[in-house]
């Protein structure tokens, strides 16, 4: 029931968050006419040919032959306020520094050689127990730690436990 809920409130939360960010496009102002009474009629939808018609001849330069029901728009209005700050998207100083300098270590990297072309099998040392000398072996004298354990009272309580384990009697 906690799970329904919650996902409850992040459905209504999501709805709200988007009614309340949603632009709001205005209403036109459009009221009936005595010419619109009339003309009910749909408009009449553009066919793949008539576009691909249209997009040939403005590619070649010419003007579409025939009259066609499609709005022409005129976005350049609308980017007006982008054109003017294409000042701010000239590279400052800095920037163009950073783009040389790595320009310039991406070249070096390419000039120089390689790990596989400077190793030379020559320079390899190939000799087998180099590294024995620093190997640490330890010897363990068994006489000296039974010897240490009994002189200690605690090892002495060891040894006793330890006798009466493997000594065990069977009754």
């Amino acid at each position: 029931m906690d799970d329904l809920l919650y996902y409850l409130l992040i459905g209504i939360g999501y709805v709200l968050y988007n009614w309340l960010t949603r632009k709001r496009m205005p209403m036109p102002d459009r009221q009936s006419t005595p010419e619109d009474a009339g003309n009910t009629a749909p408009k009449r939808q553009v066919t793949f040919e008539e576009l691909l018609r249209e997009i040939t001849e403005a590619k070649e330069g010419k003007s579409p032959a025939g009259p066609t029901e499609v709005d022409v728009v005129d976005y350049d209005d609308v980017f007006t306020d982008q054109i003017e700050t294409l000042e701010e998207l000239t590279p400052s100083v800095e920037s163009v520094q950073f783009n040389e300098e790595y320009e310039k270590a991406k070249n070096m990297a390419f000039n120089r050689l390689s790990l596989e072309e400077t190793a030379k099998l020559e320079d390899t040392q190939v000799s087998f127990n180099r590294f024995s000398v620093f190997e640490h072996t330890s010897s363990r004298n068994l006489l000296e730690e039974y010897t240490a354990d009994l002189r200690d009272s605690e090892g002495l309580k060891k040894a006793v436990v330890l006798s009466e384990i493997l000594n065990r009697k069977h009754f």
